[in-house]
């Protein structure tokens, strides 16, 4: 057997590199069902969110916020506050000790110009009579000068009753409020009083207008003062008390003010009957006009009887108003003995 002749079977052999160079086709068809899961889980892991700490921040930011306009807000009550700080100290200041010392020493100021002006009255009227040479102005002089020495005896006698009435005669309001608010609108209405009476160009009127300045401020000092009126503040003041404390108080401050008003009033009418009396010695002055001035003077002489005959009719009148306040209250008192007695 030779070997030479033996048949060999061919062997094929497969060059892989080639295919393993050219790129794999992907399929192209529907997506397996391990591949949706995959983006399924994908999709729904996201990040988890802390809520506690989402209102937390919240909440400071919040704060932030509130505290920032806060502090930029502005307060509409800003005049209000000023003004009740400003009455505050006022009524450090008048104080009813000093009340008390300047209507004493305004009631002697009056009595002395009463004296006075009851001289200058008879010494103007016989100057006009001898420069009218008509001898009634002397009875005008007469008449005027013992007018003003009763008077001064009847102010004498009626001034420390009347005190005494009011410091007797209690009352209560509910609050101070009402009182505030009259002392604040006394206060601004003596100054435009004031200036308006100085557009005027005599002097007659600069000293009526000091007059009613002075009195307007005297009513805002009682009204810081209801002490000194005797009115009481109580919270558990009734809407009928209420009504008769405020009218008690603008009778009370009337009688309260009368000392200092008799020695203001009779003081100016001095003052403006001796201008008078120096007009008449100058240019022949107006005789009309001095009576007017010396009828003012004493009509502020006779302040202290008209208050006190004010003050004894309101005071009858408001015992007349508290005792039908009183009626439904006994009414049911009898109502309940009756009650009780029928059980």
């Amino acid at each position: 057997m030779n070997s030479g002749n033996t048949d060999e079977t061919p062997v094929l052999k497969v060059d892989n590199s080639s295919s393993a160079s050219q790129p794999q086709k992907t399929s192209s068809g529907p997506e397996s069902g391990n591949d949706k899961e995959k983006h399924v889980s994908e999709a729904a892991r996201k990040p988890e969110v802390d809520v506690n700490a989402a209102v937390a921040t919240a909440w400071s930011f919040f704060q932030k916020v509130s505290a920032l306009i806060k502090a930029l807000s502005f307060d509409p009550l800003i005049p209000t506050r000023t003004l009740e700080r400003f009455i505050a100290w006022v009524r450090k200041l008048l104080t009813p000790e000093l009340f008390e010392t300047i209507s004493a020493r305004f009631t002697r100021l009056g009595h002395a110009m009463l004296i006075a002006t009851s001289a200058l009255s008879l010494l103007y009227w016989v100057i006009a009579s001898i420069k009218e040479s008509t001898g009634i102005y002397l009875l005008f002089g007469l008449g005027f000068s013992a007018l003003f020495i009763v008077l001064q005896y009847t102010a004498h006698k009626f001034l420390n009753a009347g005190k005494t009435l009011v410091l007797a005669a209690k009352s209560h309001m509910g609050s101070a409020a009402f009182l505030d608010c009259v002392a604040l609108l006394s206060g601004i209405a003596g100054i435009a009083i004031f200036i308006k009476f100085l557009t005027f160009e005599d002097w007659n009127h600069f000293w009526a207008g000091l007059g009613y300045w002075f009195i307007c401020d005297l009513i805002a000092y009682v009204s810081l003062n209801p002490s000194m009126l005797n009115i009481h503040i109580s919270e558990n003041t009734g809407a009928g008390e209420e009504a008769i404390g405020i009218i008690s108080f603008f009778v009370k401050a009337f009688m309260r003010i009368v000392p200092i008003a008799f020695g203001t009033g009779v003081t100016l009418g001095f003052i403006l009957c001796f201008s008078e009396t120096c007009l008449l010695l100058k240019e022949g002055g107006n005789t009309s006009q001095a009576s007017d001035i010396l009828a003012r003077a004493a009509f502020f002489g006779c302040l202290p009887f008209i208050g006190y005959v004010i003050f004894v009719i309101y005071h009858l009148t408001i015992d007349i108003l508290k005792a039908i306040l009183v009626i439904p209250a006994k009414l049911d008192q009898i109502n309940d003995k009756k009650r009780k007695n029928g059980e």
